[in-house]
Order: structure tokens, then sequence, then C-alpha cells
């Protein structure tokens, strides 16, 4: 029995359907990514962190970027050249963004995110690395600064995260030049802690206790420490330098400078008034 000419066989049936559901595939995926850039072309441009989801609304990948749709645009245009990126946005449905009003700000939200959620296509976070914060040790009777990497513990205060190591420890130099606060890692201060410790309920002679049993630390002796390991300073005296350095870590440089300035001024006037 002759075939008709016109008829096709079964293998070049399946190669058309082969080629067909490629083109599809193709179109399908051109098709989603021009959805997803017309939501992102409504994305504002200020700072802020984007979050990428899948079909299940999971979030698959948190980003942070100076302007949110210059940024996301890099993606739904598969622009941004890393090797992940187009198996990335095949798996996108929809995605949520968060506006802040810097790109510290941004920076911060965008390690708090990857910790909530746990992307799995932020692989770069998901080891123990992390940013240097500068802490302030807020539980002990007379707070410490020091630089750190640790996860986060109750009675300490963060400031940062810091992308520059040796930005964050010139900040404590230079900090510690103008305000007198014990660092985390003198000796003195975490024998004067032990101490305080060991003495508690005895807080109405911790001056006395710290000058009787605490031994000068190198800082105070070169007039960096406030002497706290020695009884030097009352625990509200040093209490307001605190206050001060938190403010200064908070940004509110110019207030703190001004009122350094302003107590410079008043002591070079004091000076010169007591002058013969």
């Amino acid at each position: 029995m002759s075939s008709d000419p016109g008829s096709k066989s079964s293998e070049e049936t399946a190669g058309v359907s082969t080629v067909g559901t490629r083109a599809a595939a193709r179109f399908s995926g051109t098709e989603h990514l021009a959805r997803l850039a017309e939501e992102v072309a409504q994305v504002p441009t200020q700072p802020g962190c984007y979050l990428w989801k899948d079909a299940a609304g999971t979030v698959i990948y948190v980003g942070k970027a100076k302007s949110l749709r210059a940024r996301m645009r890099q993606y739904v245009t598969l622009s941004d050249e890393r090797a992940k990126i187009p198996l990335m946005m095949h798996l996108v449905e929809s995605f949520d963004y968060i506006v802040v009003d810097s790109e510290h700000e941004a920076l911060v939200l965008e390690r708090e995110l990857i910790g909530q959620y746990r992307p799995y296509f932020n692989v770069d976070f998901k080891d123990d690395k992390s940013y240097p914060f500068i802490a302030i040790t807020r539980s002990d009777r007379f707070p410490a600064i020091k630089y750190t990497r640790e996860k986060h513990k109750s009675g300490t205060r963060y400031f940062g995260p810091y992308t520059d190591s040796r930005a964050a420890r010139d900040v404590i130099d230079t900090i510690r030049k103008v305000i007198p606060i014990c660092s985390a890692t003198c000796a003195e201060w975490k024998r004067t802690r032990r101490l305080i410790a060991a003495r508690a309920g005895d807080e109405y002679i911790l001056g006395l206790i710290c000058a009787q049993k605490g031994r000068p630390c190198f800082d105070y002796h070169v007039g960096r420490g406030p002497g706290a390991c020695v009884g030097a300073v009352t625990p509200e005296e040093y209490a307001g330098n605190v206050r001060r350095v938190e403010r200064f870590l908070s940004g509110r440089r110019r207030e703190v400078v001004d009122e350094l300035k302003a107590e410079m001024a008043e002591a070079a006037a004091d000076l010169a008034a007591g002058a013969p």
C-alpha cells in the first residue's frame, strides 16, 4: 500500500513537535521576562532591597541597590552577566521590594533579609563570613567599645555593618582619642569587669573597690582611657561618655563634634581666666 506523499512520518512529526516545543519555550521565556520588565518599570528609583520569588512565593534571591529600578532592570534584561542569572530569572515569578533612605540602610537590611529567608541563590552569604560591626557592651557597668564580627548578642549594641574593616578600626581609634571609653580588648578592663561581677551588690562603693584592687591600664597612663580600672571615673560620668559615643556612631557626628569644640573653648577660657 503506497503512502500519501503529503503525510509525514512519525520521526518527522516528532521532530517538528520538538522544534515547536523549543520555540514555544523560548517564546514563553521572552514573554515571562517581558512581563517582569513591565512590573519592574513601576519600581521606584530610591535605594532599597529587592526579593525575587518563585512560583510558590518562596524568596530565592535577595539583593540591595542604590536605585531599585535600575538594578532590577539588569536582571529582567539579563544584562547581569553572572552565570546563575538566566536560570534564576527563569524561576522568578514575582518580586517584592523595600525602600530605605540610604545605601548603608540597604546593606544592613540585605543582611537581615538573607538571614531571615536563606535564599537558595544567595550562595555567597551562606558561610559564616560577615561584615564587621562596632559594638558597645551596654550590659556592663563600664561599657566598652569593640570591633567584632560576632553574631549579635543581647546586652550589646551594634553599629554597622562596615564594608571596610580598616575603616571600622580607624573609627574606634578616632573615637577613643577624643572620648574616653574603655576598649573591650583591654586586659585591665576585663579584670575590672570580673572584679565588679564578684562584688555584686556593692555598687555604692564601686569606685573604692576599683581604686583599691584595680590596676591602671596603659591607655589610662597615656590619657586615652577613662580610668574605670582604678576608680578614676564614676559609672554616671562614664555613662555620659558612652551616650556621646553612641550618638556619634548613630550618625549625629556634627552634634558631638560641636559639643567637643564648645567644651574645648570653655576649658581654654577657664585656663586663660585663671592665668596670672
